[in-house]
């Protein structure tokens, strides 16, 4: 079934006759009743009924017309909504990524974008980093912010920014004495606690471990950032974590550089599933996070 086909008929049974239908579409009168012929050859059914003075629609060819006008209305509805997403007066996005990145992604770029498009719907999911692959490369997101990926054939590293690993201590704690950047044999001699869901933090950890011959033997794992500046600010320990984990959780504790060249590199990556075609309102977004991606993955947002 062709488009053409369509309008054949649907013409030919408004106007009531072939030759009306041709004369709107500047056609033969033949063409008109090859294309109607050819749906009635497809469907096996008859479409019109021909009359002395011209034609009248038979039932399966009133459902052919009101098929068509059906057709012909959601096009008109497509290609309004698709000016709209052109126009970003509305649409959707969504965003995958670990709770470290959420409060600079939402002072940085998303109160900012919201403003501005105030139609266009977000999803932000906060996930586990190391489920942000999965999320991605299933389609249940445009993009997302996760840490020190590698390459992977299926992710896409669109844009990346230092986001250092520092010490998070309170006030109160012996380490807060210590000269910054601060030594990992000196961290050694406390509690410390990390996140256990950060895959690559936990890795580049292990890497400096052995770079400077220690073991830190973690005190404290959680999932939670929320538990873990708690067990900081509580004085119970000290924490490695991404700078950018403190930035909206800063009151009593204080962030310390690390006397690692594996540490102070660590970065934060906006990435997306490789051969993804971004919407419009989806593209204008990521390229507010990579403006801002700096100022997202750092200990002082």
């Amino acid at each position: 079934m062709e488009h053409k086909q369509l309008i054949s008929l649907t013409l030919a049974i408004e106007r009531g006759s072939l030759s009306a239908a041709a004369a709107l579409l500047d056609v033969d009168p033949s063409s008109v009743s090859r294309n109607i012929r050819k749906l009635e050859d497809e469907f096996g059914i008859a479409l019109i009924e021909r009359r002395r003075h011209g034609i009248a629609p038979t039932e399966a060819g009133k459902l052919f017309v009101k098929y068509h006008q059906n057709y012909v209305n959601e096009t008109d509805a497509l290609r309004t909504q698709i000016e709209d997403l052109r126009a970003l007066r509305t649409g959707y996005l969504s965003i995958a990524t670990g709770e470290v990145f959420v409060n600079g992604l939402i002072d940085h770029v998303l109160r900012d974008f919201t403003q501005t498009y105030p139609n266009i719907a977000v999803e932000l999911q906060v996930a586990d980093i190391g489920m942000l692959k999965d999320i991605l490369t299933n389609g249940m997101a445009d993009f997302g912010l996760s840490y020190n990926v590698g390459y992977d054939e299926e992710l896409l590293v669109a844009a990346r920014a230092p986001s250092p690993i520092v010490l998070l201590v309170a006030p109160q704690h012996p380490a807060a004495h210590l000269s910054a950047p601060v030594e990992l044999g000196d961290i050694a001699q406390y509690n410390v606690g990390v996140p256990q869901n950060i895959s690559a933090l936990r890795r580049l950890i292990h890497e400096a471990e052995r770079a400077a011959n220690i073991s830190l033997g973690f005190s404290f794992k959680t999932n939670s950032l929320g538990a873990l500046v708690q067990y900081v600010r509580s004085g119970l320990g000290v924490a490695l974590v991404p700078g950018c984990a403190i930035y909206g959780a800063s009151s009593g504790i204080t962030a310390m550089p690390v006397a690692s060249d594996i540490l102070s590199n660590a970065e934060v990556n906006l990435i997306t599933r490789r051969g993804r075609k971004l919407s419009a309102s989806a593209q204008i977004f990521i390229n507010a996070v990579r403006r801002n991606l700096e100022r997202i993955g750092a200990d002082r947002c």
